[in-house]
């Protein structure tokens, strides 16, 4: 009874059953945020290829085992806590559009790597390098998105880009998981190579200052009116 009782406890209101029911974002496209979804659609397919098939070639075709590959992973979250910090303020003080494109040019680096290299230590390097720097991206693009959306559009705004990374998170393991069981998991990585060039191109098309929303201007002027 005490335990029923504990366990009910906080759906219950002036002693009477009560539900909750937690908020979701709606979902809402904007073109004013194109830019936005796109590196979220982007980046989603990327990450998706690498992470679902990175440990894997290391494990399949390297033969490392769990203690191996946990030692690799306990290392590069330590080591993305270290600079974490650093990588914010790094962003803050030049800009996402040139944090953006660097990421994705050592994307591609490190894609094409374990794409052509055949070797065991260039792609444990690869693989470190990947996964300290990918943070990037999703810390560039909010930040890039905080400059132009107004307030109330920021949480429907990021629902929508971690929908478009969810949708990209089915379909491209599915194919490229077909594609790597027939022609080898070379073709997989430089599939997500491609995808990083793409981004890369896109980033000089980032422009914070001149890509505010009409709602966020109107927000910024009312802040110098008050």
């Amino acid at each position: 009874g005490a335990g029923i009782a504990i366990f009910n406890f906080p759906s219950l209101r002036d002693g009477l059953p009560h539900t909750v029911t937690a908020k979701r974002e709606p979902l809402v496209y904007n073109k004013d945020y194109r830019f936005y979804y796109m590196l979220n659609l982007l980046d989603g397919g990327r990450q998706q290829i690498f992470f679902s098939f990175g440990l894997w070639v290391l494990a399949h075709k390297y033969s490392l085992d769990v203690t191996q590959l946990t030692i690799i992973l306990i290392a590069v979250n330590l080591i993305s806590t270290l600079i974490g910090q650093q990588v914010g303020d790094l962003i803050d003080r030049i800009g996402e559009r040139p944090m953006l494109a660097a990421a994705n040019v050592l994307y591609v680096v490190a894609l094409i790597g374990y794409s052509f290299v055949d070797n065991l230590w260039v792609l444990v390097g690869c693989y470190t390098i990947y996964s300290i720097i990918f943070p990037i991206s999703w810390m560039g693009a909010n930040t890039y998105l905080g400059k132009i959306a107004s307030h109330i559009d920021i949480a429907p705004t990021i629902a929508m880009g971690l929908t478009m990374q969810h949708v990209a998170a089915i379909a491209v393991p599915l194919a490229t998981g077909y594609i790597l069981n027939f022609y080898g998991y070379q073709i997989p990585f430089m599939i997500a190579a491609g995808f990083a060039i793409v981004t890369m191109v896109s980033t000089r098309f980032i422009d914070p200052a001149n890509q505010k929303s009409a709602a966020r201007i109107a927000e910024d002027a009312a802040k110098l009116v008050a």
